[in-house]
């Protein structure tokens, strides 16, 4: 009567462990997650850091602007950008310095001198931006005092300040994720020591409510023992051990009679392995002690029957006169435990897949290793076929063609588990299966909320035997939990395509704020939508014309594709003139053209960009794979890069507008002063061939517009430009700086500058004095070499002034009166 206080106390110390285990739990899961917020405190400090440096550099950059800047408008876009980033450097700085995260590292690894040198270094470096920011326009020059200090910081003991503190916050958030991960070893060690314990209470209570149950049956089957018809084996056996009677129960797990096993031992009918346990078992009940023990017994046959012996001594007179036993068929139990084993190993394995290829081929390959299967598939219904979705077991090549081929409509039994029922046969009825070895199939559909659409399907070769009730429950058992993981993975598969598609987008959309060349951003976007949409090709073409080019190109694994054919060109022009994207694959609406496609190609997209001129540009991706369509989604992200480069583009012609604008007078036509000096400038900085610069001045301009009005003068100078621009060579160049003043770059130099000079001037004036009004027109002319006349482009300017002023002075001593 002792055992239930004691067993009542080990109750209570393994709900006190339990609860131990649980409050340990809750509490190491808090300190994690109060770890985890911390280390991701410092990882924002640490990015901080690395964003001063890059705000740093844009203020360096903007405060040149600002000090270069051509016209007014630029000027003060810079200065009211440089003013953003002064008050983002300074935010920044306070943030992290004012952070105790950076404090605590610093003075953890020694480095409160860092702290110190970074707030100077920031200060200064702010402080010299304010007073750019505060110094008039007037006074502020490229190389003034604050703008050098900016650029030595900048290039020099900012960046260093500034990397050893992104370095020191590195460094402590990884000194941080270290103690966290010491710190989750620790938990999970001191989890297990107390699951050890558990383990350690809940097996003497097994044991002891294991022998109550074997007291009570030994009882039952004592007070049985006489009963013939007694469903489970009972015997007696004499003290030498051997049986002096058997049950019919216990005769039939041996498949043999009653008579036959009389006078033999239980060691005759064991395996030898397992006489250790009945040596065992014998020992304690020659102490009067009654024994329960697993074992096997052996048929004729050589097979196996698990069975559980429980025996006492059988006593009379108060000595031991042999053993009464009772021996329980375990065969079905072994088999249930087999099963939810493998249900359990089965459920185990399908929560770490996470898409529905991996628990398809998870799923058959638990059932291959726990059943007498020859293959396993799981099907899946498409159209009117069921096709195999994964496949286990190692086929005949002609049977896995065979079941690669699917089964039409009608052709199986499959067609009826449409009914969401399973259909077991001893024998297939495909003729082609039975004569690949097929024998046994078992056919169990996946339960689902809209219909069957996938099937298990279970072969056995050699001899035809009917399906047990075991092998059925399993299979089923495994279908229901194959479903449930399926549609899990379905949603996982979903949410990641879902996750990818929008991270996808954000990134194609994010290459329009960075100034890329349109080229290079249409490389960019088709490398981040390769993966999204599974593209194996792409490439941005420029169509003038009748011709094509190809702009850019990307393939995956350096795959070269040729476009050529009618059908190519025919969507080209499809999709130019409609301005709508082109979309042809093996499955959409135009089956009958994807045969045709170039290069071999499975499916293709041709989506319009932009205009420009006399070109028109187009998106070309394509699959060299056979696939999906293309999707509702593969068309956005598609239609998105598309956007994105056509911004790219635009851009590009934008700005090639403004800059030719910005370099050519408005009057004429022609270069203005800009254009020159950039012309001279790679002429005489760059350039190693000679040329030639003549400067003109028109006589009499002022003169014209006061007398016959400021259009005759537009004419006057408009033609003049017309007559210079036709007069010189298809190389030279013609610039008006303005008012008067014209400007001829000439490729090389005259052998006769002076007759040179005075046959293109004198060439343009006539142009100008086709007009009656202005027939008394004179201009004046310098011409000066490079690089005799001068090294530089303001000494050849310099020098042909002053041979047109000569020649201007000349003229006039000439045409005045004696």
């Amino acid at each position: 009567m002792s055992r239930g206080p004691r067993t009542l106390n080990l109750r209570a110390v393994l709900y006190g462990v339990l609860a131990l285990t649980a409050t340990f739990i809750v509490v190491s899961n808090g300190l994690l997650a109060q770890q985890t917020r911390q280390i991701q405190r410092e990882q924002t400090l640490a990015a901080a850091t690395g964003r001063q440096q890059v705000v740093a550099e844009q203020i360096g950059r903007l405060a040149w602007q600002l000090s270069t800047a051509p016209s007014a408008g630029d000027r003060q876009r810079a200065r009211d950008q440089l003013r953003r980033r002064v008050a983002e450097l300074r935010e920044d700085h306070r943030t992290l310095v004012g952070a105790p995260e950076f404090r605590r590292a610093a003075g953890a690894a020694g480095a409160a001198p860092l702290a110190a040198r970074m707030h100077a270094e920031v200060e200064g470096y702010l402080a010299a931006a304010t007073r750019i920011l505060l110094t008039p326009q007037a006074r502020l020059t490229a190389g003034s005092a604050d703008l050098r200090q900016l650029d030595r910081q900048a290039a020099g003991p900012l960046t260093a300040v500034l990397s050893e503190a992104s370095a020191l916050m590195q460094r402590s958030g990884a000194a941080h994720i270290r103690r966290v991960n010491t710190f989750a070893w620790i938990r999970l060690g001191s989890l297990l020591t107390m699951l050890v314990i558990a383990s350690l209470l809940i097996h003497p209570l097994e044991r002891r409510i294991r022998q109550a149950q074997a007291e009570l049956i030994r009882e039952r089957d004592f007070a049985r023992q006489i009963m013939s018809t007694v469903a489970q084996g009972l015997s007696v056996t004499d003290p030498e051990g051997r049986f002096e009677y058997v049950n019919p129960a216990y005769a039939r797990l041996l498949n043999v009679t009653p008579e036959s096993l009389l006078g033999r031992t239980p060691f005759d009918i064991t395996f030898e392995e397992d006489h250790a346990a009945l040596a065992a078992a014998k020992a304690r009940r020659e102490v009067g002690e009654t024994s329960t023990y697993e074992t096997r017994l052996r048929r004729a046959d050589g097979a196996a029957v698990p069975v559980l012996v429980t025996g006492a001594p059988r006593l009379t007179e108060g000595g031991r006169t042999g053993t009464i036993a009772s021996i329980t068929d375990l065969t079905e139990r072994k088999q249930h435990e087999q099963t939810l084993r493998t249900l359990a190993v089965l459920s185990h394995s399908l929560e770490r897949e996470q898409t529905p290829e991996g628990v398809a081929e998870r799923a058959l390959d638990v059932l291959s290793q726990a059943m007498d299967l020859a293959w396993l598939n799981l099907s899946r219904l498409e159209g009117d076929r069921f096709v195999p979705r994964a496949i286990s077991g190692t086929m005949p090549p002609g049977l896995r063609d065979q079941v690669a081929l699917g089964v039409s409509r009608g052709e199986g039994a499959i067609w009826e588990t449409l009914g969401a029922e399973a259909v077991y046969l001893q024998e297939s009825r495909i003729e082609a299966y039975v004569a690949l070895g097929v024998r046994s199939v078992a056919l169990v559909p996946l339960p689902a909320a809209d219909g069957v659409t996938q099937v298990l399907c279970a072969y056995r070769g050699g001899e035809a035997r009917p399906w047990s009730g075991q092998e059925r429950v399993l299979l089923e058992a495994a279908t229901r939990s194959m479903a449930a993981a399926l549609e899990r993975a379905e949603l996982h598969h979903q949410a990641q395509e879902a996750a990818d598609y929008a991270q996808t987008l954000l990134a194609v959309s994010a290459l329009v704020e960075r100034a890329l060349e349109p080229a290079v951003m249409a490389q960019q976007a088709l490398e981040l939508l390769a993966p999204a949409v599974d593209i194996d090709w792409g490439s941005v073409l420029v169509v003038r014309g009748d011709m094509t080019e190809s702009l850019t190109a990307w393939s995956r694994n350096g795959l070269e594709v040729e476009l050529h054919g009618e059908v190519h060109r025919a969507q080209i022009q499809r999709a130019m003139t409609s301005g709508l994207p082109v979309y042809v694959d093996a499955d959409s609406g135009t089956r009958h053209e994807a045969p045709d496609l170039p290069g071999g190609l499975k499916s293709a997209a041709w989506i319009p960009l932009t205009a420009s001129h006399d070109a028109q540009y187009i998106y070309v991706v394509a699959r060299l794979h056979g696939g999906e369509s293309w999707s509702p989604r593969d068309r956005d992200l598609l239609t998105a890069a598309a956007r994105t480069v056509r911004v790219a583009f635009e851009r590009q012609e934008h700005l090639r507008v403004i800059e030719q604008a910005s370099l050519t007078d408005p009057l004429t036509g022609l270069g203005n002063r800009r254009a020159l000096d950039r012309a001279l400038a790679a002429l005489t900085e760059h350039g190693d061939a000679p040329f030639a610069l003549i400067t003109i001045d028109l006589d009499g301009l002022k003169q014209v517009n006061d007398t016959l009005g400021h259009e005759w003068g537009d004419v006057m100078l408009r033609e003049f430009g017309r007559g210079l621009k036709t007069s010189v060579q298809k190389e030279d160049r013609v610039y008006r700086l303005g008012g008067d003043e014209y400007v001829v770059l000439l490729q090389g130099c005259p052998p006769d500058p002076t007759v040179a000079t005075l046959t293109l001037v004198d060439r343009a004036a006539d142009q100008v004095r086709l007009h009656p009004e202005l027939r008394t027109f004179q201009a004046s002319a310098g011409l000066a070499s490079w690089p005799d006349d001068g090294p530089s482009a303001g000494a050849l300017l310099h020098r042909a002034d002053e041979r047109m002023y000569q020649q201007k002075r000349a003229r006039q001593r000439q045409q005045a009166p004696p």
